[in-house]
Parts: C-alpha cells; structure tokens; sequence
C-alpha cells in the first residue's frame, strides 16, 4: 500500500504507486510505502487493530443516535403504560410496541453490522472431535507452514 502527503497531511491511500502518479493536477510532498494502510473518515490508518477500533466506536456511535431517536420512545411509551392499572387492553399493547422495539433493534443491528476483527488477532481456540454421543476429545488444531490444517 501506498500513502500519499501533502503538506505532511495523509490525503490518498492506493494499491500502487502509478495509482498515485497518474492522479492529475495534484502533486505530493512524499509517497511512502507501508505494509498496511486504509483510510477511514478521513483518517489514514496503519494497523489494523486501530483501524478495527475506530470502525468499532464509530458503529457504536450510530447505533447509539439511532437506538436514541427510534428505540427510546418506544421504550418510554412503555414505562409509562406500565404506570398505569394493567388491563388485558394495556397489555396487548405494551406487547405491540415491545414487539415493535425489537423489530427497530434488528433492523438498526442489521444496517449498521460491527466489524470483523482480523484473523490474526482473534485467539486461536481448540478444536473439538466428537468420538462418540457421550465423550468429546479438546486438542489443539495443527497446522503446516501454510496454515492447512
């Protein structure tokens, strides 16, 4: 991957370098060659578990405006039929909008799904083989130099 600065600010993030020297009517201080590097919201990122926290915060960020503006007034107008005597009326409704509150979760959780953290910074965990209906054998999974197992 290749950053590109101007004014030693990070602007543009390609796979090549030509990417970046064919941009017209633009010119860089420095084009500098990394391992890794993404930009998001405006940020050039170098690694990857940085880059996975900021995805991170910034997902939870949205659900939160979201949860905010269309899950807690649903979520008021509930309490507040709960303060009042529970008739079989009363019920069917905060059942309704309990119903409702979930359906706005889904969908807010669906739109806006966390990040996958990078393979190589989830543990490994064992493998489990199951030998018969009554006992299971945890060992740990070999693998060769390419990662098969």
């Amino acid at each position: 991957m290749f950053i590109a600065y101007q004014n030693n600010i990070a602007r543009y993030v390609k796979s090549t370098r030509e990417e970046l020297e064919v941009i017209r009517n633009v010119s860089f201080d420095r084009i500098k060659e990394v391992p890794f590097a993404e930009m998001f919201n405006g940020v050039v990122y170098t690694d990857e578990q940085e880059l996975f926290q900021a995805k991170t915060k910034a997902v939870e960020e949205i659900r939160a405006n979201l949860y905010a503006q269309e899950v807690d007034p649903i979520t008021a107008h509930i309490n507040r039929l709960r303060d009042d005597e529970l008739t079989p009326e009363i019920a069917t409704e905060i059942a309704k909008l309990v119903e409702e509150r979930k359906a706005k979760v889904a969908y807010i959780k669906e739109l806006n799904p966390y990040p996958v953290e990078p393979i190589e910074n989830i543990e490994e965990l064992p493998a489990v083989e199951e030998t018969s209906d009554t006992e299971v054998v945890v060992s740990k999974m070999e693998t060769n130099e390419d990662g098969v197992q």
